[in-house]
Parts: C-alpha cells; sequence; structure tokens
C-alpha cells in the first residue's frame, strides 16, 4: 500500500507493516501488510483509509 512517506516509519515502527522492497529496495511510502492482520473489517478500512487519503492528496497526473 501507498501511504504519506512521512508516516511510513512511525506505521512500521507501531504496525506490523513493513516497507516493501521493489528491485531489492525499500521503497519509501510503500509498505507491506500481512494479510492476516487484516481480516477485520475494521483493520482493512483503516488500512485503505490510510492509502486513500494519502492518494487523494497528491497532485493529478
Amino acid at each position: 500500500m501507498r501511504v504519506d512517506p512521512a508516516a511510513g516509519t512511525q506505521l512500521v515502527n507501531t504496525t506490523s507493516a513493513v516497507p516493501a522492497v521493489m528491485r531489492g529496495r525499500p521503497m519509501a511510502g510503500w509498505l507491506r501488510v500481512p494479510s492476516e492482520d487484516l481480516t477485520a473489517d475494521t483493520e482493512l478500512a483503516r488500512w485503505v483509509s490510510l492509502s486513500v487519503g494519502y492518494a487523494r492528496s497528491l497532485p493529478p497526473k
């Protein structure tokens, strides 16, 4: 999932999320959340809200 890079470190430190690694490099603002932590609708909604909120803050392409 994509989140605000400024919030990414805090999320990694306070949740089970880990930085996403693409082509061998950790990507700032991209996280992987274990699927077992998304089984409750409230948890899934929380992560989706974080990601969608960040995506909406970006300028249109």
